[in-house]
């Protein structure tokens, strides 16, 4: 019924190896829940698996998949674009978050990076490679236990 973590290639989702120095999906995605794996937790109970950054943007993942139709590889679990936005519990595409590009800029008030070289990198998302799975009350600003009634 549910599409579970399937094991395949990952390597359709490295279009930024080099840049990034490390593969954008972990080695170990079969550890990781599939598609509703998880959905009898409630939402700040599920367990965090990987996160990934980039400027002012974090996206928390809890469950991983691959499409079936368009093979792009899925995650549920919260998001947040701008440090001081509440987290949204959603889908989002790994796929579309390796090969997303923040460009460099001309207008010095958007750039980031040594200006004065006249550079500046681009700006991708990041995994983080420390990162150690937790609830996501734990770990995510703003999700919060709800009390429980007894």
């Amino acid at each position: 019924m549910y599409e579970n973590n399937p094991l395949c290639e990952t390597t359709s989702v490295q279009t930024q190896h080099e840049e990034r120095g490390y593969d954008f999906l972990p080695a170990n995605l079969a550890d990781i829940p599939g598609k509703f794996d998880q959905e009898e937790l409630a939402q700040a109970e599920t367990v965090i698996h990987l996160h990934y950054s980039a400027f002012l943007a974090d996206w928390w993942v809890a469950e991983v998949w691959q499409d079936r139709d368009t093979q792009k590889w899925m995650a549920y679990g919260y998001w947040r674009p701008a440090p001081d936005a509440a987290a949204l519990w959603e889908c989002f595409c790994l796929t579309d978050l390796e090969r997303l590009l923040i460009p460099r800029t001309a207008d010095p008030a958007l750039q980031v990076g040594d200006v004065s070289t006249g550079t500046a990198p681009r700006l991708m998302v990041r995994r983080d490679l420390e990162w150690t799975p937790a609830p996501a009350h734990e770990v995510v600003p703003g999700v919060e236990l709800e009390e429980r009634r007894v």
